[in-house]
C-alpha cells in the first residue's frame, strides 16, 4: 500500500499541473488583467507561473507602479513576487535657476545621459536625479536639449518640469520672450501638452540678474541708474510732444550720460500705456521714446549711443507710459 501511495505522487502532481493550466491559470491571469486595464496600466500583459503574477506595462509615476502591484497582490489566489513587478513608470525631470543657483531633480532611467545648459554648474546639494531600472525617459526628453539652451541663455529666475508628456514653463520673461519660448516648446511635447507660469517684464534690460555691458565701473553704473530712476519722463494722456516741465530730467540725463565713457551705451524705452489697444500702444510708446532720444541728440549725446525703444506690459513698477533710460 505504502509503495501504491508513493507512485501515485507524482501522478497526482501531474494532474493538479493539468487543472491548473487548463483552468485555474487562465481565470487568474484573467483577473489580474481585469485590474491592469482598471488602474489604467498601458499595453499590459500578465504571465501566470502557478500561483506567481509577472506583470508588466507602463505606468504615469513610480508611485503608480507601486500602488497598482499592491491591488493585484490582494488578488485572492494569486502572488505578486517583488521580482514579478515589472511595471514601468515614465521619468521625469526639473532643471531650475533661481537667484543664480542651478538645481536638478528628478527620476531618470539609468543609462540616460543627462545633459545641461552650458554654464550650468550644480553642487551636489542641488543634485537629485535617482536612477531606476523600471523607469523609461519621459517623452520629450531627446529634444528638450536645444530648447534648454535658448530657454536659459539670458538673465532671470526660471525653471522647466517635463512630467507625463507635458512641459512646464515657469519663471522671468518678457513678452517677446515668452512667444518665443512658447513655439519651440511646442515642438519639444506639442503645443496642446506646454503649460506656462511667467512672470512678465517689460524689456530684456528689466530681468532680474541683468548686467549692463557698456559700463563696467560699479560707482558709475550706480551713479547712472540713480539718475535714470529718478528721472522718468512723464507724457500727458494720449501726447507725444515732451512736456516742458519733464524737458529738465532730459536734461541732467544728458549729462550724466555724457560725463560716462564713450562706450557706453542706452536704450530709452517708451512704456506701453496700460490704457488702448495694442498696436496703438505699442506705437505711442515708440513716438514717445523717439522723442527723448531727440532731446537727448540736442543736448549733445551721440545717435550711436542711444537706441529708440518698445517697453511691453509687464512689471513696470507703476511705469505705463513714461519714457525710461536704462543701461545697456
Amino acid at each position: 500500500m505504502l509503495l501504491t501511495a508513493l507512485l501515485l505522487v507524482p501522478s497526482m502532481a501531474y494532474f493538479q499541473k493539468l487543472a491548473f493550466e487548463g483552468t485555474l491559470r487562465d481565470r487568474l491571469r484573467a483577473q489580474v488583467e481585469a485590474v491592469l486595464a482598471s488602474e489604467g496600466v498601458e499595453g499590459a500583459t500578465v504571465r501566470m507561473t502557478w500561483l506567481d503574477a509577472t506583470i508588466a506595462g507602463n505606468v504615469e509615476s513610480e508611485a503608480r507602479r507601486l500602488e497598482v502591484a499592491e491591488v493585484v497582490d490582494r488578488v485572492r489566489g494569486v502572488r505578486l513576487p517583488r521580482e514579478g513587478n515589472r511595471l514601468r513608470a515614465q521619468g521625469w525631470l526639473e532643471i531650475e535657476r533661481a537667484g543664480g543657483r542651478w538645481s536638478v531633480r528628478g527620476v531618470m532611467p539609468r543609462d540616460f545621459e543627462l545633459e545641461l545648459p552650458a554654464g550650468a554648474v550644480v553642487d551636489e546639494e542641488s543634485l537629485d536625479v535617482r536612477r531606476s531600472s523600471y523607469v523609461v525617459a519621459p517623452a520629450g526628453i531627446f529634444d528638450l536639449g536645444g530648447f534648454l539652451r535658448e530657454f536659459f541663455k539670458g538673465p532671470g529666475s526660471r525653471s522647466v518640469v517635463l512630467r507625463s508628456g507635458r512641459l512646464l514653463l515657469r519663471g522671468d520673461a518678457t513678452a517677446g520672450l515668452r512667444a518665443d519660448w512658447l513655439a519651440m516648446a511646442s515642438a519639444v511635447v506639442g503645443k496642446e501638452s506646454v503649460d506656462e507660469d511667467f512672470v512678465l517684464y517689460p524689456s530684456p534690460y528689466h530681468l532680474p540678474g541683468y548686467a549692463p555691458f557698456t559700463v563696467r565701473d560699479v560707482t558709475e553704473l550706480e551713479m547712472l541708474r540713480a539718475q535714470f530712476q529718478s528721472g522718468a519722463v512723464i507724457f500727458e494722456p494720449g501726447e507725444v510732444d515732451v512736456p516742458i516741465s519733464e524737458s529738465g530730467k532730459i536734461s541732467k540725463a544728458a549729462t550724466a550720460i555724457l560725463s560716462a565713457g564713450e562706450r557706453s551705451r542706452y536704450v530709452v524705452g517708451g512704456h506701453v500705456p496700460a490704457e488702448g489697444d495694442a498696436a496703438g500702444a505699442e506705437e505711442l510708446a515708440l513716438r514717445r521714446a523717439e522723442a527723448v532720444v531727440g532731446l537727448l541728440r540736442e543736448y549733445g549725446v551721440p545717435e550711436e549711443r542711444l537706441e529708440a525703444a518698445i517697453f511691453g506690459r509687464g512689471k513696470a513698477g507703476g511705469r505705463e507710459g513714461h519714457v525710461e533710460i536704462l543701461v545697456k
